[in-house]
Order: structure tokens, then sequence, then C-alpha cells
């Protein structure tokens, strides 16, 4: 199961880079172009020969654009709300009872990522109102 959906996943991430890489002209990346011109200048300068280049959307997961956006948004927080002062790390434990009582059979948790994924919210939450 979990191997179905991780190739799924990388299928549908293949499709949406394929539609950038196709589609840069309807995403308005004309707008970029002072962003290629230094690209192309940099690699000039290096005595390589410029490749294409692709923008990514700044929503694309993983870009250099979104990690830019979240860390604006972690700032943002940290000047409305002020410093940190508690960091918590909460992980789930496949031996709790709540996911073993849900597992069918000769079934090992690990082949139910969906039952782990909502008692660790489950948990999640009930320590957060604590």
């Amino acid at each position: 199961m979990q191997q179905y959906v991780v190739d799924w996943y990388v299928k549908a991430e293949g499709n949406c880079l394929n539609f950038i890489r196709h589609n840069q002209r309807v995403l308005r990346v004309e707008s970029y172009l002072g962003l290629a011109d230094h690209i192309n200048a940099l690699a000039t300068e290096a005595g390589v020969r410029p490749s294409v280049t692709l923008i990514l959307r700044s929503s694309f997961i993983g870009s250099l654009r979104e990690m830019q956006r979240n860390f604006q948004d972690a700032m943002s927080k940290v000047r409305d709300f002020g410093k940190p002062d508690l960091f918590l790390t909460f992980t789930c434990n496949p031996k709790w009872n709540e996911i073993k009582e849900n597992l069918f059979p000769r079934q090992k948790p690990h082949d139910r990522p969906d039952s782990i994924a909502r008692v660790l919210d489950i948990k999640q939450k009930a320590l957060l109102q604590d």
C-alpha cells in the first residue's frame, strides 16, 4: 500500500513538473526575465553554456521560493507573538493501544499508516489542549 501511494505521488509530481516545463509562457514567467538574465550572466562569467531556465511557482513544495516564503511566515509569527520559549517534539509509538486495537489479525502497524496518522493527530490535539 505504501509503495502504491509513493509511486502515485511521484507520478503526480512528475506530471506537475512537466506541466511547468511546457507552460512557462502560460505561467507568466516572462516577468522573471531579470532573474533569467542574471543566471545567464553568471553562467557566461563562469565560462559554461547556460541551459534552459525553468522557474517554479512559489507554492511548489521543496522549491527555494517556497522555503523562503515559509521562513518569512515563521518570522512574522515571531514578530507578532515573540520568541518561542518552549519547543516540543511529539513522536508516535506504534505500540500504543489505540493503534494495536485497530489492526487486523497478522497485521503490523506499518501496514496501516492511515490509522497511525489518525491516532497521532488525536494525541497531538489532546496534548495541545492540555
